[in-house]
């Protein structure tokens, strides 16, 4: 990134965390921006794959305060979307680990929190 708070995807407004997928690949809750970036190894910006018009909602493809990003074993990626108290996956990688961007499936919580694998 910049270093500098903003809204391209070469800038972060308030990340909070992040996970590391198989192949290497950083994943950012972007949580000012309500989106999730996926940053590759090298690369100058990043490439939005979840809610990336950021703008907070509660349809499937948008995000209100992302916080938490963990993996499964599957390749699928859980994201604690705080503020709608949800946490959501979306299958990123097929079984033969070719990227996707596509949600599959959401679970309900009250006031989600950090997740990990």
């Amino acid at each position: 990134g910049t270093g500098i708070d903003g809204t391209t995807l070469a800038q972060l407004s308030f990340p909070e965390s992040l996970a590391i997928d198989t192949n290497g690949y950083m994943y950012i809750a972007d949580r000012g921006n309500n989106r999730i970036l996926q940053w590759r190894l090298g690369a100058r910006s990043g490439i939005c794959i979840v809610a990336c018009t950021g703008v907070p909602g509660l349809r499937t493809d948008q995000l209100d305060y992302p916080l938490g990003l963990a993996f499964d074993s599957n390749g699928s990626l859980y994201v604690s979307d705080d503020s709608n108290n949800r946490v959501q996956k979306f299958q990123v990688y097929t079984s033969a680990g070719e990227y996707l961007n596509n949600r599959e499936d959401r679970l309900s919580l009250y006031f989600p929190q950090r997740t990990s694998t």
